[in-house]
């Protein structure tokens, strides 16, 4: 006759797995704080570069005349030409794409990053950006990667006439709704000044859409895909 196991060895075997699962959640509870802990401390290498940056040049980076491509010294980055004019024609002409590439001819950084040259202007880039090579990313997974297509994601910049010098972020909810403890939200529009942050979904159910002028944190992690607004605050 076959001897079945004791209430003792059912009980080891049971602590025995509960121990691994419980390992396995701080293991990625562990990873995930890293992600954040990490984007928050590249969100404030970002905000000094380019305060630093202002303060010596008298312009935003991407908008400066004094690096490659030159910007027009506007003081907002401007997307009026695709292709920079010669003889740096191969690259980007629209200056938010060449924000990385001053901050880092002005050694602001400690990577280095190319100005982009995509291949509608005849260079060599991906127009889809190639990423650490001309601009940093974050790396989605889960819905935010199935609805980008990506599993990595450009970080955008954009300063426009009246409003303040922003970075934007493609990041997971369950990240992003952590940032949002780690910033201080500013009432009304967030182009008035501060940081500022945002959650958005998928396939427009309207979930977290109320947090656009961030009045509404956004704590739904059910959202598919997160967007991190950061606009600065003047003076830069």
């Amino acid at each position: 006759m076959k001897k079945g196991f004791t209430l003792v060895e059912l009980s080891i075997v049971l602590v025995i797995i509960g121990l691994i699962i419980g390992g396995i959640l701080v293991g990625q509870s562990l990873i995930e704080s890293a992600k954040i802990n990490r984007m928050t401390s590249d969100i404030r290498q970002y905000e000094i570069a380019v305060t630093l940056f202002y303060k010596k040049y008298k312009n935003f980076p991407g908008d400066s005349p004094s690096f490659i491509p030159p910007g027009n010294g506007d003081k907002i980055l401007s997307t009026a030409s695709a292709c920079a004019a010669a003889p740096n024609a191969t690259l980007s002409g629209f200056e938010n794409n060449q924000v990385f590439a001053q901050l880092s001819q002005a050694k602001m950084l400690n990577k280095t990053y190319l100005p982009y040259s995509p291949l509608s202007c005849g260079g060599t880039n991906d127009n889809d950006f190639e990423l650490a090579v001309v601009t940093p990313y974050t790396e989605l997974d889960g819905k935010a990667a199935t609805l980008t297509g990506n599993k990595r994601e450009p970080i955008f910049t954009d300063k426009q006439a009246g409003n303040n010098f922003n970075f934007q972020f493609y990041v997971n909810p369950n990240i992003l709704i952590s940032l949002e403890q780690k910033f201080t939200l500013v009432p009304g529009p967030p182009y008035t000044g501060g940081p500022y942050v945002g959650l958005t979904s998928a396939s427009g159910n309207g979930k977290c859409f109320s947090d656009s002028f961030g009045n509404v944190p956004c704590t739904d992690p059910t959202a598919a895909l997160g967007n991190l607004y950061y606009y600065m605050s003047p003076p830069y």
